[in-house]
C-alpha cells in the first residue's frame, strides 16, 4: 500500500512539472518577446498583469539603429491589456537616448501582434505620448514586415 501511495505522489509530480517549469499561469495576462523589425527598430518586452489588467509590471526595451534616426530606451510597464493574440503595452521612460523626441518621464504605447510560432510574422505599433498611460487602450491587430523575433501574447482565461 505504501509503494501505490509513493507511485501515485510521484506520478502526480511528473504531471505538475511541466506546468511549473513553463512560467506561465491561466491566471495572468502576458506578453514575452523580442521582435526586430524592417525599420530597423528592436522591442523587447517583458510584461505580466491580473486578468483584469491590474497590477501591470514588468520592463521594455526600445531602440532603432535607422540613419540620422538613432534611439535607445527603457523603461517600466505602466499598463497591459490583451485581447486574444493581441495586446497593447504601457511604457514609462526611465532611460532614454532619444534626442529631440520624449525622452525620461514620457511614455510609449505598443500595440503587439502574436501570429502564433514560428513568429515570422508577429509586429508592434509604437505611439510616443508626452505622459505615461496608466490604462491602456484596447488592443489593435498591427501586421508590419520584421527581420526576426517572437513575441508569445498569453490571454488569461
Amino acid at each position: 500500500m505504501k509503494r501505490l501511495l509513493t507511485g501515485g505522489f510521484l506520478a502526480l509530480c511528473l504531471l505538475a512539472l511541466p506546468v511549473a517549469a513553463s512560467g506561465t499561469s491561466p491566471n495572468v495576462d502576458k506578453v514575452d518577446g523580442t521582435v526586430e523589425d524592417l525599420f530597423p527598430s528592436t522591442l523587447h518586452v517583458n510584461a505580466i498583469s491580473n486578468a483584469d489588467g491590474t497590477d501591470a509590471r514588468g520592463r521594455l526595451w526600445y531602440t532603432a539603429d535607422a540613419p540620422g534616426f538613432e534611439f535607445n530606451e527603457a523603461g517600466e510597464v505602466t499598463c497591459l491589456r490583451v485581447q486574444g493574440n493581441n495586446a497593447t503595452v504601457g511604457m514609462r521612460i526611465d532611460r532614454s537616448k532619444l534626442p529631440g523626441l520624449p525622452g525620461e518621464g514620457n511614455g510609449f504605447v505598443f500595440y503587439v501582434s502574436d501570429f502564433g510560432e514560428p513568429g515570422d510574422m508577429d509586429s508592434h505599433l509604437d505611439v510616443p505620448m508626452t505622459t505615461p498611460p496608466t490604462v491602456c487602450p484596447a488592443p489593435i491587430v498591427f501586421a508590419y514586415p520584421q527581420k526576426s523575433g517572437n513575441f508569445v501574447v498569453q490571454d488569461a482565461t
